[in-house]
């Protein structure tokens, strides 16, 4: 769940949100009550990025495989 959905109806909550993703040591100074949602919105958004590097990879190695080595020269 993203930090709008969890967070948008909060009072201060575009200043708040828009402090965090400028500059993630603002999670030490977050509102009572923030620091779970904060933190479980973070890990979500980092394992979807793991995910997605995780898929590149994967399309890299299915593409590059079939090619074969090329000879530079012939003896």
């Amino acid at each position: 769940m993203s930090l709008w959905a969890r967070f948008g109806h909060q009072p201060n909550a575009t200043d708040e949100i828009r402090r965090i993703k400028d500059d993630l040591t603002e999670i030490h100074r977050l509102p009572e009550g923030w620091y779970s949602g904060v933190m479980e919105s973070l890990m979500q958004a980092f394992g979807h990025v793991w995910l997605m590097m995780l898929a590149w990879a994967v399309l890299a190695l299915i593409s590059i495989s079939p090619i074969k080595q090329h000879k530079l020269f012939k003896p």
